[in-house]
C-alpha cells in the first residue's frame, strides 16, 4: 500500500503525554501487526470522542492521517475504529514494546514507568478509558482486567505514585488466567480517582447505562454522600 510508505514526523527522544496516550490505547484497545507486508496500527472504542482524540494525537505526533475510519454496530451501541497502514509508525511504536497483544504484554515501557506525572497520568487514563468498568448495582466497584500479572502490577505501582489505593485479585475464566485491578472503596480514594479524570471521555458500552459517560455516573456517586 502506498500509504504505508509515507514518512512520519521526526520523533523526539523525550516521550510526550500525547505519545504516552497513543501507546496506552494501543496496549489496551489497539492492534499493532504486520500481515502480507501490510503494516497495520488500529484503535477501536465505543466512544467516538476517544477515537477522535486518538486521531488528533497521531496527527500531531506523527503527522499521519487515518487510512480508514469505520463505524460499526456493537451489541448495545456503535463502535468506532481507525486504522493506519504505515511501516514507519509500526516501527516506531514497536520500539516501546515487542507486543501490544493482551496475551503477550511483558511490561510497561521504561519511559512511562520513569516518566513525569503527566506521562503516567495519560497512560493510566488510557487504561481506565479502555479497560475500566464501573458497577453501581448491589455493590459499587471500579475495576479493570488484564491477562498479564507483571503489567497489572506495574499499573498498580503507577496508581500508588498518584496517590490512589488499589487491590489486585486473580481469577480463571474459560481456562484463561486474569488479574483484576480494583479501587479501594472509600470517599477520599474515589474522589481522587474522579478528580484525576481517569474515566474522562469513556462511555459505558453495555447494560442499562450503555451510552452514558462513565465520568457522569461516577460524578453522581461522588455527590451521593450516603453511597460510598
Amino acid at each position: 500500500m502506498l500509504s504505508s510508505l509515507k514518512a512520519i514526523k521526526k520523533q523526539s527522544v523525550n516521550l510526550s503525554p500525547q505519545k504516552a496516550r497513543i501507546l496506552g490505547h494501543l496496549f489496551f484497545d489497539g492492534s499493532v501487526f504486520v500481515s502480507d507486508y501490510h503494516y497495520t496500527i488500529s484503535y477501536i472504542n465505543s466512544s467516538e470522542k476517544l477515537v477522535r482524540q486518538f486521531i488528533s494525537d497521531v496527527g500531531r505526533i506523527y503527522g499521519l492521517y487515518p487510512s480508514s475510519f469505520e463505524i460499526g454496530n456493537g451489541s448495545c451501541i456503535s463502535f468506532f475504529r481507525v486504522k493506519y497502514f504505515s511501516k514507519m509508525l509500526y516501527q516506531d511504536v514497536k520500539k516501546y514494546s515487542s507486543s501490544y497483544s493482551t496475551r503477550d504484554m511483558k511490561h510497561i515501557p521504561f519511559k512511562i514507568l520513569n516518566g513525569n506525572k503527566n506521562i503516567k497520568l495519560e497512560f493510566l487514563r488510557a487504561f481506565w478509558e479502555d479497560e475500566g468498568s464501573i458497577t453501581v448495582k448491589n455493590r459499587f466497584k471500579i475495576s479493570a482486567d488484564l491477562k498479564s500479572y507483571t503489567f497489572i502490577r506495574q499499573l498498580g505501582t503507577l496508581h500508588k505514585q498518584l496517590g490512589i489505593d488499589y487491590g489486585i485479585s486473580e481469577y480463571t475464566q474459560k481456562d484463561q488466567q486474569y488479574y483484576k485491578l480494583f479501587l479501594k472503596v472509600n470517599r477520599n480514594n474515589i474522589k481522587k480517582f474522579f478528580d484525576l479524570g481517569l474515566f474522562n471521555l469513556s462511555i459505558v458500552s453495555k447494560g442499562e447505562n450503555a451510552g452514558l459517560r462513565k465520568s457522569y455516573i461516577l460524578n453522581r456517586i461522588v455527590n451521593l454522600r450516603s453511597y460510598i
